[in-house]
């Protein structure tokens, strides 16, 4: 999927709430360069009306919805569509459940009582770093992620180590790290490899929420 600055990023929502859904999908087909394409009541439905030959850029999924809810959803898509950046749009955000999110393939989460502009905010770092969460879910994901585990002392990291993370967190791009840090990207991502095999989290996500909670990337 062409994801090129400028072109058309096309969504898909999943949403049971009929009027919720509607107001967010004209809010991003006002939106230049964004398009909804995709509009549906449940994940059953959602994943009835992809398109292997036309998918969306994001998909933006409720969890509480009937036939197949938001975790069977965005397991199955994960699964099936790993290419696809999946966007919790919730009510709900206990720590338990950012961390399932996870868990199941979720790339990014945005609280229904959030301003729409957050939506922007959110498409523009799952297309840009491949995530999106507020340090406000981070919190709340890691407090539950680590609960049972000690964590090591930041101070084990090296000086350039922890560039990287407090430029990763910002949401800079690997090749914006490396002009940063005056390095080529191929050390960029020796660096992201050696950090989660600190953390002991092979995901990126993962790895930018351990640095939040950490106090890194403030």
């Amino acid at each position: 999927m062409e994801t090129a600055e400028n072109s058309l990023i096309k969504i898909a929502v999943a949403e049971d709430h009929t009027l919720f859904r509607e107001a967010v999908c004209n809010m991003i087909n006002s939106w230049e360069h964004y398009k909804v394409t995709l509009q549906a009541a449940n994940g059953r439905q959602l994943l009835e009306r992809l398109n292997e030959k036309d998918l969306p850029h994001i998909i933006i999924t409720d969890l509480q919805m009937p036939e197949m809810n938001g975790y069977e959803t965005i397991k199955a898509v994960h699964e099936k569509f790993p290419e696809i950046k999946i966007l919790v749009v919730s009510q709900y955000q206990s720590g338990e459940m950012l961390a399932l999110l996870i868990q199941y393939g979720a790339h990014g989460f945005v609280h229904k009582g959030d301003d729409m502009q957050h939506l922007k905010m959110a498409f523009k770092a799952l297309l840009r770093n491949g995530y999106y969460y507020t340090h406000h879910a981070a919190t709340r994901m890691l407090k539950k992620m680590l609960d049972n585990k000690k964590p090591e002392p930041v101070n084990t990291l090296s000086d350039e180590q922890l560039r990287f993370l407090h430029f990763l967190c910002r949401g800079l791009t690997y090749k914006e790290i490396a002009r940063k840090m005056n390095c080529t990207e191929r050390h960029v991502e020796y660096l992201r490899r050696q950090l989660c095999d600190y953390f002991e989290e092979p995901i990126s996500s993962k790895l930018i929420i351990m640095a939040l909670q950490k106090g890194i990337a403030i």
